[in-house]
């Protein structure tokens, strides 16, 4: 999705006090993590932990 998108369907739903920070929020590249293990690995890693971890019950 675009930031754009976003702005526009968080608009419809939030006063515009509140979007004051949400577009440079959504364009600020996070910093690397310096780590050497490629993204698609940590990605997969992290789903599997997640996948074995016990969800609570409501």
């Amino acid at each position: 999705m675009r930031r754009r998108t976003v702005i526009a369907a968080v608009g419809l739903a939030a006063p515009l006090s509140l979007l004051g920070g949400l577009d440079a929020a959504l364009g600020a590249t996070p910093d690397p993590s310096g780590s050497q293990v490629p993204i698609d690995t940590r990605l997969n890693t992290a789903r599997a932990l997640r996948r074995r971890t016990p969800h609570p019950s409501p």
